[in-house]
């Protein structure tokens, strides 16, 4: 992995002891298009939990090209 932390879908069961899981915190749209040379602002809704827990919660977001059919 080169030192790179890697939060991408993995075959590892979850562990039991997570008290929340990302995807159910963070609301992103399915898809969207950046013009080439262009930025974009990228919105997340992020809900907060409603039980407090002792630790951090850690996730990444993964953009990657569609393929043209």
């Amino acid at each position: 992995m080169h030192g790179v932390v890697e939060y991408g879908e993995t075959s590892e069961r979850k562990d039991e002891t997570l008290p929340y899981l990302m995807k159910d915190l963070v609301e992103v749209p399915d898809e969207i298009t950046i013009s080439p040379k262009s930025s974009f602002d990228l919105k997340l809704l992020v809900t907060m939990p409603e039980r407090m827990f002792n630790g951090m919660l850690a996730g990444g977001i993964t953009l990657e090209e569609k393929e043209e059919a």
